[in-house]
């Protein structure tokens, strides 16, 4: 069995999501920190089976669409 940690929840309203970008446009938070790979669409999958064999390494994965 995998241990799963739950770190969002489905229950954001429109104003979560105007904070959130407006959080983000300001660049105050610091996304280069939270981002660990940018990959383009082809690439997710691969992305998403190294991000599973190796959890500890990979923080948030990125796709580029």
């Amino acid at each position: 069995m995998k241990e799963l940690d739950i770190l969002g929840s489905r229950n954001s309203t429109p104003a979560d999501f105007r904070d959130v970008v407006a959080l983000l446009a300001s660049g105050r938070y610091p996304l280069d920190d939270t981002v660990t790979r940018t990959v383009s669409f082809a690439e997710a999958g691969q992305a998403l089976a190294d991000w599973s064999a190796n959890p500890a390494v990979i923080t948030k994965i990125h796709v580029d669409m």
